[in-house]
């Protein structure tokens, strides 16, 4: 028997791999096969005579069972390839878990106004992006960390994230992405006073936005429109300015972005006062106070007083 055995093994290691394969199934099945009909026909048999056929059987089962056809009946154990590759994907999934968490918990904590906490964990899943190579996740990260350093007023390291993620998006061909940071870039140039470069962003991020029909492009519309707004005001441009901002507001009233609405608000209400407007300026400064009274928000004492508004209701911040 086990000279038979080395028999079929010696003929199998001549042929190529699928055939040796399909070589070994056949054969074990076939052996399977004469070991039952021997069975059968010497069931009057004993000793060792029914024990060969026992052995003919498990024999042929053992070929059978031993191809990869039937590999699901035995799980890799030990320290196979296999198993290294099952703990790393296992490790990589868990570790990306993490940086979405930290992703997360950092919009949570800017949302809230609690920047330098949301700076910690954009910071986090950055790292983390980094050490498993998470391209999507680490422009994530990036870009979140570039608009919390432009709030907590940190620009130049702003400008130079929100230009890293930028990178990352458009290697990812994420439209989104690359015009969310192109406004980010924008919002730092303005700060900065740098008017061109601002400008220049912002009619990237618009004709972005204009193709990027869905609400996440057109709220990237809106941005770079308020962006405009604020340079052709600074421009004196206000005509232009006025423009800008009714058709942002338009974006924001259709998806009730009520935070996003007061800005625009208030910013028309300046760009009106610029033009000795009272009244329309008292208008947009009012509805600027109210929505942030409703929403919580504290407003500008500038604004209020210019609504004719002097003292915030009891409870707001």
């Amino acid at each position: 028997m086990c000279a038979w055995a080395a028999l079929i093994s010696a003929f199998a290691s001549t042929l190529t791999t699928q055939d040796s394969l399909r070589f070994r199934l056949w054969a074990g099945l076939a052996a399977v096969g004469l070991g039952a009909i021997g069975w059968i026909r010497s069931r009057a048999l004993a000793g060792r005579g029914r024990w060969a056929v026992y052995a003919a059987l498990l024999l042929g089962g053992g070929f059978a069972l031993s191809t990869p056809q039937f590999a699901w009946l035995w799980p890799p154990r030990g320290n196979t390839q296999a198993d290294r590759a099952y703990t790393e994907k296992s490790s990589r999934e868990a570790k990306r878990a993490q940086a979405v968490q930290s992703y997360n918990r950092g919009i949570e904590l800017s949302d809230g106004g609690r920047l330098n906490g949301a700076e910690t964990y954009f910071s986090e899943a950055i790292r983390i992006s980094r050490e498993i190579d998470d391209k999507p996740m680490l422009a994530a990260g990036l870009q979140g960390r570039s608009y919390t350093l432009y709030e907590l007023g940190r620009l130049d390291e702003a400008m130079t994230e929100a230009k890293k993620s930028e990178r990352l998006y458009r290697d990812l061909t994420d439209w989104h992405g690359v015009a969310e940071n192109l406004n980010t870039q924008g919002l730092v140039l303005c700060k900065q006073g740098h008017l061109d470069g601002a400008m220049e962003r912002c009619r990237e991020q618009e004709k972005l936005g204009r193709k990027l029909p869905d609400k996440r492009g057109q709220l990237v519309l809106a941005a770079a429109l308020m962006n405009q707004g604020f340079v052709f005001s600074e421009r004196e441009y206000l005509h232009h300015a006025i423009e800008c901002y009714q058709e942002a507001e338009n974006i924001f009233r259709t998806f009730d972005k009520k935070k996003f609405l007061a800005d625009c608000y208030a910013a028309l209400a300046r760009v009106y006062q610029k033009m000795r407007d009272d009244l329309e300026m008292r208008k947009y400064a009012r509805k600027a106070v109210e929505l942030r009274d409703q929403l919580r928000l504290p407003s500008d004492p500038a604004l209020r007083q210019a609504a004719g508004m002097q003292t915030a209701p009891s409870g707001s911040d």
